[in-house]
């Protein structure tokens, strides 16, 4: 009995193989299908076919410098000096102005490169957290709204030109 039961064990090992082994062998088939499923017969839009990951925001012209919160349980602070001016020029990590809390005294830097648009709040004026401290201008985008120079004038000052040089003839 023993010789019959030592004659049927390697046929059995290799069912219990076969079994085990057929889904590995009948996956590249399940790929296909799949593929196959996900091909449509219609041409793709344009939209559809360019992916991009998004991964932060672009560069604008004006980045708003906001003020995050400095400690635990602070809502605002008071702002004690301002180690720029509108106009300055700052880079990444530059002291930017001086607050104070209940809590502690923070000087606290620029995130970005640029020059310096307008400063949002005096000095010993009490700030939110999250208010817009100041506007910065970085070079990766396009400036500021800035008054438009006046090429009105230069037209108008050639005709008076032309007409004082055809007097002068």
């Amino acid at each position: 009995m023993t010789r019959a039961l030592t004659s049927k064990v390697p046929a059995l090992l290799a069912a219990r193989h076969a079994r085990r082994a057929a889904p590995l062998l009948r996956a590249p088939l399940r790929l296909q299908a799949r593929a196959q499923l996900w091909q449509s017969p219609a041409p793709m839009l344009a939209s559809q076919q360019t992916r991009a990951m998004r991964t932060s925001a672009p560069a604008l012209g004006v980045q708003q410098f906001k003020l995050a919160d400095i400690g635990e349980g602070i809502a605002e602070v008071q702002l004690t000096e301002w180690f720029v001016k509108e106009g300055d020029m700052v880079k990444e990590m530059d002291n930017v102005c001086s607050v104070e809390s209940d809590k502690a005294s923070v000087e606290l830097t620029s995130p970005f490169t640029g020059k310096i648009v307008k400063i949002h709040h005096k000095v010993q004026d009490t700030v939110k957290v999250g208010s817009v401290l100041i506007d910065v201008e970085t070079a990766g985008g396009a400036p500021a709204a800035a008054p438009a120079p006046a090429p009105a004038a230069a037209p108008a000052a050639a005709p008076a030109a032309a007409s004082a040089a055809g007097g002068a003839m």
